[in-house]
C-alpha cells in the first residue's frame, strides 16, 4: 500500500504513507510509514511529522482505513 495527498487546507504540505520492512541478522519488523512533508521553501523542504505503526496488531492485519494518512491530522 503506497498513497499520498496534498492538504486541501495548505497545498504547501503533503503527506506520503507507504509499507516499509527492515531486516538484519537477528531482527525484523515490518509496517506503515507516514511522512508529512512541508514545501513552503521549496528550495529546502523539510519533514515536519514522521509516524510508524506496526503491520499487524495481535497476529491481525492492521485494517487499511487505520493506517496513518494526512486526513488524521489537522494542517
Amino acid at each position: 500500500m503506497r498513497f499520498s495527498a496534498v492538504s486541501p487546507v495548505n497545498h504547501d504540505f503533503y503527506g506520503v504513507t507507504f509499507r516499509h520492512g527492515w531486516t538484519c541478522d537477528r531482527y525484523h519488523d515490518s509496517g506503515y510509514l507516514f511522512m508529512l512533508w512541508d514545501f513552503t521553501n521549496e528550495d529546502s523542504p523539510q519533514i515536519q511529522l514522521t509516524t510508524w505503526q506496526p503491520d499487524m496488531i495481535d497476529g491481525k492485519p492492521i485494517p487499511e482505513e487505520e493506517v496513518f494518512s494526512l486526513k488524521d491530522f489537522d494542517i
